[in-house]
């Protein structure tokens, strides 16, 4: 069989080279047949491949210029009769840089994605490496380094979201030492829509105090900017007044208002346009104050010892009433009380009053400004209530066979809880049960007399009774004296001279009860 002399063989060339192979047997029997191929596919020649036979024991294979698709495996088969060998040549173009896909100039939105082409063909593979100047003033290039810029296919420059900072000429060089390297610059534009900010979405500001509200703008030039109040534009004058400032990156619009009044709460929109879009950011001014006086405030329900107050809830000053606070005092004092109430609240019941007693009220309401002015004043008299204490000091000062002379002292007069209408003398024979009830005897209440004083009769001779005294006013009655013993005396008994303080009612009782006792008064 035959046999090839140097099987296999590498050759690597530059572009336009020229490229031949000889395939040469040193032994094997003729007649022999040569057959060449590349990559495993048959050869066909060609007016740059051409195949040679150049004896009966070699062949040769030439590519006059050789060109980067020329690279490959070529293999030279060589048979006879008896078997074959064959003989491997591998190519290997150097093949310098070509563009695939150039870059181009650039104009994109900021934040949205931006991508650089860079790419190119050769052998070895090229390498791209990008630099950038920093806006479109600056001739100083440097390389690409930013975090948010990513490299892919060879020397594709991607970036998710573009900034202005990004803005620049972009320059791409491409090459893999064969050759004259490859270079493209490119202009890259951020567009940039307006972008407002405004300090807060809220603002407070004291009633006649000067405000000033800020705008800061960013965007591409030329940019426009506007304000409105509430949907209109503000009328500038000497109050009102609207600053425009271009800084170097940014525009700030300044809305000044001296000495502001109520009429200028409301929402204040900046606005700004360019070419590549529109943005607006809102501010609620409040116009702070202390709140409106309280109206309508009257006494809704009057009880002994508490009263409902009622009122509207006033203007509370662009700033929520944090509570209202009652001033209430009796009549003859001169320091009020103070009673805190929840802001929320349009009604108040105001207790731990005395019964029967006149009292002056006042409210003013409070938010986080001040106090406003108080309300109108308001007196209401208390409801009556019985009387809280019992008199004192009751004492039998005379008595006969069938009658008695009782005098007591009043309560306290501030325990009275309304005037005194009287007093129900009670009295019951001490030997009766407990459940007997106690017969009465009405006495209306004698007024500029601290001691009051009345006679029961038609009482039984020689007879304990227990008596009691109980005072009453148009609320209802009083609690019960201490109870004192009275007995009455077994024969007349003359009347003392220092009783007749008594009544005439009471001696006219004694008249016609006892004889004797009538004559002892004559």
């Amino acid at each position: 069989p035959p046999k090839i002399q140097d099987r296999i063989s590498e050759k690597t060339l530059n572009e336009g080279q020229r490229y031949n192979v000889l395939c040469s047997v040193s032994e094997g029997n003729l007649p022999l047949t040569f057959q060449w191929s590349k990559n495993g596919k048959t050869l066909q020649e060609s007016s740059n491949l051409i195949i040679r036979q150049q004896d009966d024991y070699s062949s040769t294979l030439t590519l006059a210029i050789v060109k980067g698709e020329d690279s490959g495996n070529y293999t030279c088969l060589v048979s006879n009769r008896v078997g074959s060998d064959s003989l491997i040549s591998k190519l290997q173009v150097l093949v310098s840089p070509s563009w695939i896909r150039q870059p181009y100039d650039v104009s994109v939105m900021a934040g949205k994605k931006l991508i650089l082409h860079c790419e190119a063909t050769g052998y070895p593979l090229p390498v791209a490496k990008w630099r950038r100047t920093k806006g479109f003033n600056v001739a100083q290039s440097s390389p690409v380094t930013d975090s948010h810029w990513k490299m892919i296919d060879v020397g594709t420059l991607t970036n998710s979201a573009a900034r202005k900072e990004d803005e620049g000429f972009y320059t791409c060089e491409i090459g893999n030492s064969i050759g004259e390297n490859l270079s493209k610059t490119v202009r890259v534009e951020i567009q940039v829509p307006p972008y407002v900010k405004l300090e807060s979405p809220q603002k407070m500001v004291k009633n006649g105090e000067d405000s000033v509200i800020v705008c800061n703008i960013s965007g591409d030039k030329p940019i426009s900017i506007h304000w409105t109040k509430d949907g209109n534009r503000p009328e500038e004058n000497q109050r009102i007044q609207i600053v425009q400032t271009t800084l170097e990156k940014t525009f700030m619009s300044t809305l000044n208002i001296e000495s502001t009044s109520r009429e200028d709460s409301g929402l204040y929109i900046c606005s700004a346009n360019n070419t590549f879009g529109y943005s607006q950011m809102g501010i609620r001014l409040g116009i702070v104050e202390p709140p409106s006086q309280p109206q309508e405030f009257k006494v809704k329900s009057v009880w002994s010892r508490s009263i409902r107050l009622h009122w509207l809830q006033p203007y509370n000053g662009n700033s929520a009433i944090q509570n209202y606070i009652l001033y209430y005092m009796k009549e003859d004092k001169l320091n009020p009380s103070e009673l805190t109430i929840d802001g929320s609240q349009t009604s108040v019941i105001v207790q731990r009053l005395i019964p029967y007693t006149k009292y002056q009220f006042q409210i003013v309401a409070v938010n986080d400004v001040g106090s406003s002015k108080p309300s109108k004043l308001i007196e209401t008299l208390t409801s009556q209530e019985e009387p809280a204490a019992p008199a004192n000091d009751l004492q039998v000062t005379e008595k006969s066979t069938v009658s008695a002379h009782i005098n007591w002292k009043l309560p306290s007069k501030h325990q009275w809880n309304g005037p005194l209408l009287g007093f129900y003398i009670g009295y019951k024979k001490t030997s009766q049960s407990s459940q007997v009830p106690y017969s009465y005897k009405k006495v209306k209440f004698e007024r500029g007399k601290e001691t009051q004083n009345c006679i029961l009769d038609n009482l039984q001779k020689t007879s304990t009774y227990t008596v009691i005294v109980i005072a009453y006013n148009k609320a209802g009655l009083g609690p019960p004296s201490e109870p004192v013993l009275l007995t009455t005396s077994y024969v007349a008994v003359p009347i003392k001279q220092n009783t007749l303080y008594l009544n005439l009612k009471c001696i006219l009782c004694f008249l016609f009860e006892n004889v004797m006792y009538s004559v002892l008064l004559i």
